[in-house]
């Protein structure tokens, strides 16, 4: 696990929600147009996921290990895209 610096579970779980729920592209706009690649959001099933998640936020122990165990699922299916 990586250093938390003394920050509580929940606020780390908030983070990695709001990270999680934003939209990530394979390539910026303007790279796609410059070399005419197709955009392709990438992670797309865990950041709805997480957007579920985000609308129901209560802070609750269950949300923040449900954050936590897709987090990893998350970090995964984003940097495999970049590959």
């Amino acid at each position: 696990m990586t250093a938390t610096y003394g920050r509580s579970p929940l606020e780390i779980a908030e983070d990695r929600v709001l990270q999680m729920a934003q939209p990530r592209f394979n390539v910026s706009r303007a790279d796609a147009q410059r070399f005419c690649i197709q955009i392709k959001e990438i992670a797309r099933p865990q950041r709805e996921k997480a957007a579920a998640l985000l609308d129901n936020w209560t802070g609750s122990q269950e949300q923040i290990n449900a954050a936590m165990a897709l987090y990893p699922v998350w970090v995964h299916a984003a940097t495999r895209m970049h590959a």
